[in-house]
């Protein structure tokens, strides 16, 4: 007989001597990964029998050890609606997914020329040349990134993805225990560009600088991590990291654009933005459409920005974008060629032979980028 999941979450609970949920401070078991995340959390908020709250006005401030702060809720908890992206309190929690780097070395201090002519630290928001239309997808890869791709190659589009390394709990995207590793080596033989959307896909504008995990381990600043963890997780798949990046939410102030200067990263915005969660495809569809007839290609050009994270996006508004585009004379490229940046500026070598990841199958040694030599100079730039 098989039970409802109702009946086995009571069980959970009973078993673990838990009081009723309605005398708790809980959600639902949705905001958790697994029953036992869930029932850990009923313990950490029976202790007091009250609501673990967690902020600058609770007595306790800090959750306990391995339980994440929810920003909206301020109570203690595990699983992707506390410890996952933007939903962890990173002052008042112990275990942020982004507490939790790649393998191996610290990639800050590799070389980061200027070599291309596009600016740095800069939001940009058109291309070099009118008629362009530059697709460009955030925040995966995800499941249904396989299927965009399939999509793409059908209609003979490069597209630019903005990756993020490990939100929304999907793991490491250089794990070879998730499919990750194998979409993003996909991607890039297919001749899409790789670029950068931050590590767990955290507001840029909202962490601090300084900020150092404060009981958690010291550091650098949490958006510093943001950026280098990414890059690290790039190294350990390809033996470069990305030069172009997009910031989640679009949150990068001045002293966020700075910072991505001196990085050598140039930083990405958008003309249109396909609203995909909040409108329906018809309407979606319909304002890309009149962007097509207000920009006219031989003045304008088109920055559309989209998720791979959204079945809607890939299924529906992929295909209709691209066949009306088409139509109207517009030329789909990626951001680089969008920008006039050569290929071999589109990646910036970040690995000596011994830095590979030795968890990795797919090494930067064996996809044939060619890694930095010890006497590498300055100057030094990646044959793509």
């Amino acid at each position: 007989m098989i039970f409802p999941i109702s009946l086995v979450a009571l069980a959970a609970i009973v078993t673990a001597r838990i009081p009723p949920m309605n005398t708790l401070d809980t959600f639902s078991l949705d905001n958790y990964d697994t029953i036992g995340d869930a029932a850990s959390s009923y313990i950490v908020h029976r202790k007091t029998r009250k609501p673990f709250r967690c902020s600058f006005i609770s007595p306790a401030r800090l959750c306990p050890e391995g339980f994440c702060c929810n920003y909206v809720w301020d109570t203690c908890g595990k699983g992707l609606k506390y410890c996952s992206d933007h939903f962890c309190q990173v002052k008042f929690s112990t275990a942020c997914d982004q507490f939790v780097s790649p393998k191996g070395k610290y990639t800050k201090n590799i070389p980061r020329p200027h070599n291309s002519k596009v600016p740095y630290g800069k939001l940009l928001t058109k291309c070099k040349k009118p008629g362009m239309i530059a697709l460009t997808y955030d925040d995966g890869p995800f499941e249904h990134t396989d299927r965009l791709l399939d999509i793409l190659k059908k209609y003979n589009v490069k597209a630019t993805f903005f990756i993020s390394g490990n939100n929304r709990r999907k793991g490491f995207i250089d794990d070879p225990a998730t499919p990750w590793p194998e979409v993003l080596h996909r991607m890039h033989r297919e001749g899409h560009q790789l670029a950068s959307h931050a590590w767990t896909h955290r507001n840029l504008f909202k962490l601090t600088w300084e900020w150092d995990y404060d009981r958690v381990h010291d550091g650098p600043g949490m958006r510093e991590n943001q950026i280098v963890y990414n890059e690290m997780a790039f190294r350990n798949l390809f033996g470069w990291t990305p030069t172009y990046f997009r910031a989640p939410f679009g949150a990068c102030h001045k002293p966020c654009r700075k910072f991505l200067a001196d990085m050598g990263y140039h930083l990405i915005g958008q003309t249109n933005t396909l609203k995909d969660q909040k409108e329906s495809v018809r309407k979606s569809l319909e304002r890309i459409r009149l962007s097509f007839r207000s920009r006219w290609h031989s003045r304008h050009s088109i920055i559309i920005q989209s998720s791979d994270v959204q079945w809607k996006s890939i299924e529906h508004l992929t295909p209709s974008i691209i066949r009306r585009g088409r139509e109207l004379g517009w030329h789909f490229a990626t951001i680089g060629e969008c920008m006039g940046d050569p290929k071999e500026n589109w990646y910036r070598q970040a690995a000596f032979l011994d830095d590979i990841n030795p968890w990795t199958p797919m090494n930067a040694s064996r996809s044939g980028v060619p890694l930095f030599s010890k006497n590498a100079t300055s100057k030094s730039k990646p044959r793509l």
